[in-house]
């Protein structure tokens, strides 16, 4: 009888807690009814420069695509599959100058990769010709998604004069996991001193005409939101993976516990940081305006970017249209 009342309330502990577990592991998504985060908007805008050097376009190469369950994405968001694209960016300026954004990973390692699709190899040599000539290379964070498509062309001195990687990334264990030891990216350029003439103000990093960096731990260590002001004045925050979709933005939805803490997140400010970029994408706040979001991996908001004209399909070699800008 002892036996049958042990497990019978063992049964009783089951039924109540795991249904409690999984709506605090996977369904609950608190975030913060106000952000903390401040970004200083007008000294960004600044920082960018004249508006009319800004890049002329913004092109993008899906090179792989893979699936995601639905509360992998957003808490709560059930277990449909959500497509995922991995995008590398290119924004290209009036002299043919440009400025790559993320380098997806290789073949060999979306082979080994989880959750993987279809790749595309030539959409992969593009990006790698694109890093070569590029003027500078920013890394929204240094997962090997965004940061392992590097290693095509790290031996290149050519192109490691190029690249700007701060120390934030640099030295994390995401950057080893991606492939890069602590050596070979102890000769890239110093941060500090911006390359190629750019700016910095506090923590915000003016690389090229009309391009910010934003430090934004959290996703990761060296996580930063790329700000670009095109040539007509149209405004883009690249996010990098602050969010997997752009549903957490319309519906102000956090990440689910589970998959944070396995991602090794830092839980607390992504959570205010998915909520200052909810705001900001709903109009509300002071900062309020035009933005356009970069979702690297939600292949709607992207089409929508497309469509609209914000962002062009494929990375493609760039001729200037005329000299100097």
């Amino acid at each position: 009888m002892s036996i049958r009342r042990g497990l019978l309330g063992l049964l009783s502990v089951l039924l109540v807690g795991l249904p409690v577990a999984y709506f605090f592991l996977v369904v609950q998504d608190p975030l913060p009814g106000t952000s903390t985060v401040s970004i200083d908007w007008p000294r960004v805008r600044t920082l960018a420069g004249p508006v009319s050097e800004g890049p002329r376009a913004i092109q993008s190469d899906v090179v792989a695509r893979g699936t995601f369950v639905g509360w992998m994405i957003c808490a709560g968001c059930g277990w449909d599959e959500v497509a995922m694209e991995y995008r590398t960016y290119q924004l290209v300026y009036a002299n043919g100058e440009s400025v790559v954004i993320d380098a997806v990973h290789d073949p060999e390692r979306h082979a080994s990769s989880p959750m993987m699709g279809d790749y595309d190899e030539a959409a992969f040599t593009r990006q790698s010709e694109a890093l070569r000539r590029a003027e500078h290379i920013l890394l929204t964070h240094e997962h090997a998604d965004h940061a392992n498509g590097l290693r095509a062309v790290i031996g290149e001195p050519a192109v490691r004069e190029r690249m700007w990687i701060p120390d934030a990334q640099r030295h994390s264990a995401a950057m080893r996991e991606a492939g890069f030891s602590e050596a070979e990216l102890a000769g890239l350029p110093v941060i500090g001193a911006v390359i190629g003439g750019g700016s910095a103000e506090g923590e915000y990093h003016a690389i090229a005409p009309g391009v910010v960096v934003i430090p934004m731990p959290g996703h990761t260590p060296g996580s930063q939101v790329v700000y670009v002001r095109r040539s007509d004045g149209a405004e883009l925050l690249f996010l990098g993976d602050i969010v997997w979709n752009a549903r957490n933005l319309r519906e102000r939805r956090g990440k689910a516990r589970l998959i944070s803490w396995v991602a090794g997140e830092d839980r607390g400010p992504l959570l205010d940081q998915i909520a200052y970029f909810a705001d900001l994408a709903a109009g509300e706040g002071p900062a309020a305006s035009g933005w356009h979001f970069v979702v690297a991996h939600d292949p709607e908001q992207n089409a929508r970017l497309i469509e609209e004209g914000f962002i062009e399909a494929g990375v493609k070699p760039v001729e200037p249209i005329y000299s100097g800008r």
